[in-house]
């Protein structure tokens, strides 16, 4: 994983997939990212099919002691852009940029018990992955994560008592059969 200011990593074409990952308190449990990749510019993307298979496999998420391919906890919605907003925080969308762009694109959304996930790339993978995040102060946060690397731990906001909900749902249940139990035995009395 490398730290890096945008324009460090940025000429006028991404060779790799950009991530932009929401999580809030307002969302409780809820991971989004939006990922896009350039496949116009980039070598390593042959064609449409190759950039969805791209996103569809770009990260992996660690929570607890799994790690998972984003893809197999909640479908990709897929569709196209050919601007830069959105693909990179606004600070580094390059203002002298006049090659076209073809980007595909994918939003995904995950509800997590978890309290926290990171994220990585999979090894043998041919993508790096630029996870980054707007947070609540304004400030972005960025890292780009090769093959292998994994992110720094991600604070997933939840419901303050959410075992609290379901102890009264079962409570609530254990109390109706015992009150269906005392009604049957006062019958039989």
């Amino acid at each position: 994983m490398i730290g890096m200011t945008h324009h460090q990593c940025l000429a006028h074409a991404l060779p790799f997939i950009t991530a932009q990952l929401q999580v809030t308190a307002d969302h409780p449990g809820e991971l989004r990212l939006s990922l896009a990749v350039d496949f116009a510019n980039n070598p390593l993307i042959a064609d449409k099919t190759q950039a969805k298979e791209a996103l569809k496999n770009a990260l992996m998420v660690h929570h607890g002691e799994k790690k998972i391919p984003i893809h197999q906890l909640a479908p990709l919605a897929f569709g196209k852009s050919t601007s830069w907003r959105g693909i990179l925080p606004e600070s580094a969308i390059p203002s002298d940029d006049d090659q076209p762009h073809e980007w595909i694109t994918a939003s995904w959304s995950w509800k997590t018990l978890s309290p926290e996930v990171s994220f990585s790339v999979e090894k043998g993978s041919f993508n790096d992955v630029l996870l980054w995040r707007k947070q609540q102060n304004g400030e972005v946060k960025s890292m780009l994560l090769l093959p292998g690397d994994v992110s720094s731990t991600i604070d997933v906001p939840q419901l303050l008592f959410p075992s609290l909900t379901s102890r009264m749902a079962s409570l609530v249940v254990i109390l109706g059969f015992l009150a269906i139990g005392l009604m049957l035995l006062a019958r039989r009395s």
